[in-house]
């Protein structure tokens, strides 16, 4: 498969702009590098919408829109395409040689307006029952299966299956479920286009209006994004995953929303824990949510028994943040940190799915012309309360993650 790359450098890659089109909104960016354009298209309506008792119904729906491609895997054309579904939108991301947009805006437009028959629902069925949908069974990536299982214990069954039960409760949706979520969440209301690209806005947005407008209903419901994190978390879990050897042990938190300034506080701390080195290590991550975020400390295990790295994970997050008082290790870590979103942004996915998020995060987010100064601006006072307020013995539910060798 041919790869694309969209390299920014300096400031430039954050001159983002954001033009309504009155009922959908692009979140734009031009780019003159390459003839390349490198587009998503979000639906703030993910998990969070989905009926009662119809749990993995959006991913279902998402998975069998994008099994209707017509150039699905075809290489050749140089078209890359991938879906996602999440807590908070489902999303279709796309990027190709400008000069062949139209024909993949075609073909997006077609898949998006159609609505999956029978037989695709069983397509995307087996798609997400092999794994491989990020939304409900990411078995390429253990940090957003972690997050699925400590955020909703019921992606465990009472015999520690390694497929979440949400995968089992997709026998459950029928075609009609899938049609009518469709109808609701998948409707011009609630499109989101963020794009880097060569184009003009003009000649873009003509192009949107000409494909996806028409092809897209209107008179859905606009899905309102949950802003508030999760309350007291539950007690420790334990779970096997068959396609690991060895075995991991974390401890999560409910987290600040999306790119306020607490969730630039913790992005410090977690900074400062990644680049600390020591006799256990702690790995340290935040999620990229619009709703609801975690904080994910963890170690490897290399045994059953995981107490001693538990107690590691704690001994070196609970007191983290006294680590940052020191001026120059504070500036040193906010160095390390604008160093690090400037290269993950420097990469056209990355800054098209940040600049979507970002265009759905609620007030008090940081935009991206603003990311540098606002991680200049966090004062250590900030730090140490965002820390006492999210890392709070009282909120942390654990996870130990066996391999099956164990």
């Amino acid at each position: 498969m041919v790869l694309f790359f969209c390299i920014f450098s300096g400031r430039g890659a954050y001159a983002l702009e954001e033009i309504s089109r009155g009922i959908y909104t692009l979140a734009y960016q031009r780019y003159d590098g390459l003839p390349l354009s490198t587009l998503s298209f979000f639906f703030p309506s993910g998990a969070g919408a989905e009926p009662a008792g119809k749990k993995g119904v959006a991913a279902l729906t998402a998975a069998a829109l994008y099994s209707r491609l017509p150039w699905l895997g075809d290489d050749s054309r140089w078209i890359l395409t991938d879906y996602a579904a999440t807590d908070d939108y489902i999303e279709f991301f796309m990027q190709c040689p400008t000069y062949r947009l139209s024909e993949a805006l075609d073909g997006l437009a077609a898949a998006l307006s159609s609505m999956p028959d029978s037989e695709q629902s069983e397509l995307a069925f087996r798609v997400l029952k092999a794994g491989l949908s990020s939304g409900l069974y990411p078995s390429d990536d253990i940090l957003k299966y972690a997050s699925q299982v400590l955020s909703d214990s019921s992606y465990l069954d009472a015999g520690f299956d390694t497929s979440p039960a949400a995968v089992k409760a997709l026998d459950n949706i029928t075609k009609e479920d899938s049609l009518e979520y469709y109808k609701k969440q998948v409707c011009l209301e609630n499109l989101l286009v963020s794009a880097v690209t060569d184009m003009d806005s003009p000649t873009l947005l003509g192009m949107l209006d000409k494909y996806l407008a028409g092809a897209l209903s209107t008179g859905g419901s606009r899905y309102d994004i949950p802003r508030r994190a999760s309350g007291i978390l539950e007690p420790e879990l334990e779970t096997l995953r068959e396609d690991m050897s060895e075995g991991i042990c974390l401890i999560a938190f409910p987290g600040p929303e999306y790119r306020t300034r607490e969730y630039i506080c913790l992005e410090l701390l977690d900074e400062m824990l990644l680049s600390e080195r020591g006799e256990s290590m702690v790995y340290a991550h935040i999620t990229r949510n619009i709703g609801t975020n975690m904080l994910l400390f963890y170690g490897k295990t290399h045994t059953d028994n995981s107490a001693p790295v538990r107690e590691s994970i704690e001994k070196n997050v609970f007191g983290a943040h006294t680590r940052l008082s020191d001026e120059k290790y504070l500036d040193a870590v906010k160095a390390f940190l604008k160093a690090r979103n400037a290269m993950r942004l420097s990469v056209a996915e990355n800054f098209v799915l940040d600049a979507g998020l970002t265009s759905m995060a609620g007030e008090g987010a940081a935009a991206l012309d603003g990311l540098s100064a606002a991680v200049d601006s966090i004062s250590y006072g900030e730090i140490r309360d965002a820390a006492v307020k999210y890392i709070d013995p009282a909120k942390k539910r654990g996870l130990s993650i066996r391999g099956s060798n164990k």
